[in-house]
């Protein structure tokens, strides 16, 4: 019997929504999770919020954690301009481990659940400056998940999906246009 349980990581923004949309055209169960981790475009949490519920999802969760308590980044600190005219390969707007965190707490309740699917909205245009968004990385961790969790260790799996990983912006745009 295939699971069809599914957690998404839904920050509201486009690629997270787009990866709800292509796991409810795939006939996934849907649990949305969305993430306060003190960022300043707080807009995304409403909107997540919108979209579990026109998805009918099953069940929507906000999870606070405080990025701000332990780490630096141009998304969480109000007093650092998101704009990065740098030539640094990892852009300011990096929050440390933020997909590491995110992942593991969405396997968490996955497993609570008894759902087997992980949806994140990781995407190409991500790759350079961010590390955990990278197929390299998402390929290593639902490895790894799974040799660390109950379900890997009953012979079951969590899959990461990650249906956007290999597209533009413009290409996860023209998804649902047509």
């Amino acid at each position: 019997m295939v699971n069809n349980k599914a957690v998404i990581i839904l920050s509201g923004g486009m690629d997270s929504v787009t990866s709800l949309a292509l796991a409810k055209d795939k006939k996934f169960n849907c649990y949305s999770l969305t993430f306060n981790y003190g960022q300043k475009s707080i807009s995304e949490i409403a909107a997540a919020k919108y979209y579990s519920k026109k998805y009918n999802c099953i069940e929507h969760k906000v999870f606070d954690i405080n990025f701000n308590d332990f780490t630096n980044s141009a998304l969480t600190d109000v007093s650092m301009d998101v704009i990065d005219n740098s030539e640094n390969y990892i852009p300011k707007t990096y929050v440390p481990m933020r997909n590491i965190i995110f992942l593991s707490i969405a396997c968490s309740w996955a497993e609570s659940i008894g759902a087997e699917n992980i949806f994140i909205g990781a995407n190409a245009i991500d790759y350079p400056g961010y590390p955990d968004c990278r197929e390299n990385f998402l390929d290593a961790y639902e490895k790894m998940i799974n040799l660390g969790s109950k379900t890997g260790s009953e012979g079951r799996k969590l899959n990461i999906f990650r249906p956007l990983v290999d597209m533009s912006k413009i290409d996860i745009c023209l998804l649902y246009t047509y």
